[in-house]
């Protein structure tokens, strides 16, 4: 399925996944999405959740992440 792969390719890169509308899960669900997204990154990942469409920006900004660093360990679909 390709709208899977683009998913799995997002995950596969992703260093800050922002969790929308988290406002409208209770623990149960959240704990869901936390194990799929768990089941689709090979390491660890920042989880932000958004209530009401609204993330603190210093939360994105500043995170020194050296994403270039570690581009070539980030397999997706398309390599």
């Amino acid at each position: 399925d390709p709208v899977e792969e683009v998913f799995e390719d997002q995950l596969a890169c992703a260093d800050l996944i922002i969790m929308s509308k988290s406002d409208l899960m209770d623990a149960a669900g959240t704990a869901r999405a936390n194990a799929i997204i768990g089941e689709h990154t090979a390491r660890a990942v920042k989880i932000v959740p958004a209530s009401r469409g609204k993330v603190d920006p210093s939360v994105l900004l500043g995170l020194g992440l050296a994403v270039e660093d570690d581009i070539e360990n980030r397999k997706t679909h398309h390599d």
